[in-house]
């Protein structure tokens, strides 16, 4: 129950591929090691001959893009089969790890013409001693297991580093969400501030000119007006003002019309 759970979830560690006539009994084998204790692997392995029907067919493709390793059983017959070559195709193009099961040195004594050599010739493969006999035994040996196990492992620390960056990744994207949301804030802030003061002084000038203190209430009234340029009330208006505040309204008249020009 729980490893069908992981499978749904996670998918496969490895996806084995192999030739019914003549890789079965090895790549059975194969499965049995890899999903024993202490590793217990989720394997994907057909147990059918190629051409169940579509259904079948499109369960192996889904299989192959849910597994992170493929592991290719490569004896004479695979090397030869198309529904082999086509899953190695298809997988080669995912960018994933390829082990190959080198057996009897039949990669090596590829053809430069065969199709499926640029798919195997530069991969890190493992040449399986005794290799025929092991496939009509059906045993691989303790080397090919081990192999296969130390291989995983590297993948694992690549999946960890790829999920370390996405985590990373995760939290610089919210900390900018964060900044954004709080840049916001603050300016709608300073908005509200700016136009509640810009109120306040066109209330002044209001007063200004009822009082008769026109310059006054002009200059209030440019000040009540947003300012952009300056991020709000304009800093030198400000000052001026500041004199004007502490006097009464017919001495500020008089203190603008002194230091008017001539």
């Amino acid at each position: 129950m729980a490893g069908g759970l992981a499978k749904a979830l996670f998918g496969y560690d490895f996806f084995i591929s192999y030739a019914w006539v003549d890789g079965r009994p090895y790549a059975e084998a194969l499965e049995r090691g890899l999903s024993a204790p202490p590793e217990k692997f989720r394997c994907f392995i057909d147990q059918k001959e190629m051409g169940g029907g579509e259904a079948w067919r499109a369960a192996v493709r889904k299989a192959l893009r849910r597994s992170s390793v493929m592991i290719l059983v490569a004896s004479s017959a695979a090397l030869e089969r198309d529904n082999v070559f086509e899953e190695v195709e298809t997988f080669s193009a995912r960018d994933r790890p390829l082990i190959p099961i080198d057996v009897g040195a039949r990669i090596g004594a590829l053809p430069t013409t065969h199709r499926a050599r640029p798919y195997l010739e530069e991969r890190l493969r493992f040449e399986e001693q005794e290799g025929p006999s092991r496939l009509v035994s059906g045993e691989p040996s303790p080397d090919a297991l081990n192999f296969l196990i130390r291989s995983f492992g590297f993948v694992r620390v690549g999946r960890l580093r790829s999920l370390l960056l996405g985590a990373l990744v995760c939290v610089f994207a919210g900390l900018a969400v964060v900044a954004g949301f709080s840049y916001l804030a603050e300016r709608e802030a300073r908005q509200r501030a700016q136009l509640q003061e810009s109120r306040a002084l066109a209330t002044l000038a209001q007063g200004a000119s009822a009082a008769g203190d026109q310059p006054t209430a002009m200059l209030l009234a440019l000040e009540a007006l947003p300012s952009p340029a300056f991020g709000g009330i304009a800093p030198c208006r400000r000052r001026l003002l500041q004199p004007c505040g502490r006097r009464g309204p017919g001495t500020r008249k008089r203190h603008w019309q002194g230091t008017a020009a001539p």
